[in-house]
């Protein structure tokens, strides 16, 4: 009698490899889009943030900070997991950097490009609360 042939076809080997490669791929895509959802959501939270500091700087101030040095005057600095994905802005509502009356604001997070956060589209919270990305209505 023969003895019994041990180990794996060329064939087997083959249709196992090709599992895990297409395994692999759609695991892949999954993540990529999880990084996405993650580095928005960082981003969303810091402009609750601003939009947070916002409200009691009014107070003080009777208008909001806008511009270049509103996040200074509201003594807060970008995160670091926000800064390599988002160049994030405050303005008046309708975009200027000056203080507008009424009093308003928007703050406006645009991905940067070169990053998988540029095809997400901007993200932009306003003094109302109304939240837009990529241009449509909600995050």
């Amino acid at each position: 009698m023969n003895a019994a042939k041990r180990g794996f076809s060329l064939i087997e080997l083959l249709v196992v490899i090709a599992i895990v490669g297409v395994l692999a791929g759609i695991a892949m895509a999954s993540y990529d889009a999880y990084v996405v959802r993650a580095h928005r959501s960082a981003a969303q939270g810091f402009m609750m943030q601003v939009a947070n500091k916002q409200s009691q700087y009014i107070l003080d101030a009777r208008n909001y900070a806008v511009g270049s040095t509103a996040l200074t005057s509201l003594a807060l600095t970008v995160p670091p997991d926000v800064t390599p994905f988002y160049t994030v802005a405050v303005e008046n509502a309708a975009g200027g950097t000056t203080v507008s009356t009424p009093p308003d604001f928007r703050v406006r997070a645009t991905p940067i490009a070169g990053t998988k956060q540029a095809a997400d589209g901007e993200l932009i919270l306003t003094s109302t609360g109304a939240k837009t990305k990529g241009g449509a209505s909600g995050w």
